[in-house]
């Protein structure tokens, strides 16, 4: 028979002790470090919003569009709030550097992707009643010129007539 000595115990009880409180593994999956961890731990760190804000920070002339397309992608996938205040800062350090922001710079982000499609509809319908009140303008003076040459038309008729019917002879008023 096996006899455990009061040390041995007190170490199986300590140890499966520590264990009682944590949670089991969950099954099949390990904790080591897997072909995806390691790319994760390699891959190229994408830029966060600190790092945004840190390169709009130190804009100047010399890196000035260097900078701005190294940020673009970050900018085009951020929220409006972001985008609006970054924009701000881009523009107060371009003034400040006496550089230029393109116009089409961020044109096509996703946080304004509903503005824009909204206000492309706008545009539309404003241009669909343009061209519709166009078309009235110019059917309407077509109908002026045809009344016009109607008019003369009947003028000239009229005319034509008084001048072919023989002219009636006064009658002297009797007194």
């Amino acid at each position: 028979m096996v006899r455990l000595t009061p040390i041995a115990v007190l170490l199986a009880v300590t140890v499966s002790g520590a264990n009682a409180f944590a949670p089991a593994p969950a099954f099949g999956v390990s904790k080591s470090t897997t072909s995806l961890c390691m790319a994760e731990a390699t891959a190229e760190k994408k830029m966060d919003m600190a790092a945004v804000r840190k390169s709009i920070e130190n804009l100047n002339k010399d890196n000035f569009s260097a900078t701005l397309t190294s940020i673009e992608p970050f900018l085009l996938n951020t929220g409006s709030a972001m985008l609006a205040k970054s924009l701000k800062r881009i523009s107060r350090k371009a003034k400040e550097a006496g550089a230029t922001v393109p116009a089409d710079y961020t044109k096509d982000a996703k946080a304004t992707a509903k503005k824009r499609a909204k206000q492309d509809a706008f545009i539309a319908t404003k241009e669909e009643a343009r061209v519709e009140a166009e078309a009235a303008a110019v059917a309407e003076a077509a109908a002026a010129v045809e009344a016009a040459a109607a008019a003369a038309e009947a003028e000239a008729a009229a005319a034509a007539e008084a001048a072919a019917a023989p002219a009636e002879e006064e009658t002297p008023a009797e007194e």
